[in-house]
């Protein structure tokens, strides 16, 4: 899927931001270019936090409310995808991280600005584990959903589109 592609492609490249940016703070780089680094991945970040959001409110409200009213032996899988959405703490937690990396005491082995080793490889940690975790639940919906979504029948389809509202009537 086009936007799950999306998705998969800014995880990827905010991660090896934040790889570049620990390894930058690991040599001894800048607080400026340190700062500037951050802030580029916090927006990129942000950026796909909000997009992820809105595209599981879709699902959560039509994409999904459509499988359980109609195939009901998907109720239980579509359940644990509704539960995926409503954990947002691993993007959250990068979040802190990043914000606790801007206002990191400097430290011995830190470099000025505040950016120390330990906040920028928390910071990568916590990236890797919210990509992690969006990837999961991407390849479920991709091995629940995708199959039955491209199968459905010419009524079932038709059926499936009163679903849809705004946009993604055009998109879906």
């Amino acid at each position: 899927m086009f936007v799950h592609g999306k998705f998969r492609s800014s995880a990827t490249s905010i991660v090896q931001a934040a790889e570049s940016m620990q390894s930058g703070v690991e040599g001894g780089c800048s607080s400026t270019k340190t700062e500037s680094a951050v802030g580029k991945i916090e927006r990129s970040l942000r950026s796909l936090l909000g997009k992820v959001a809105k595209h599981s409110d879709f699902e959560d409200a039509q994409l999904f409310l459509f499988f359980k009213e109609n195939l009901p032996d998907l109720e239980g899988q579509i359940r644990d995808l509704e539960a995926d959405h409503s954990e947002t703490n691993l993007g959250n937690d990068a979040l802190d991280r990043i914000r606790n990396l801007r206002s990191a005491p400097t430290t011995a082995g830190a470099v000025s600005g505040g950016a120390d080793v330990a906040s920028a490889q928390a910071v990568v940690v916590a990236l890797k584990a919210y990509a992690e975790s969006l990837e999961i639940h991407l390849e479920r919906e991709e091995r629940v959903l995708v199959p039955r979504w491209l199968n459905l029948s010419a009524e079932m389809y038709a059926k499936y589109r009163t679903y849809l509202v705004g946009k993604y009537r055009l998109v879906y």
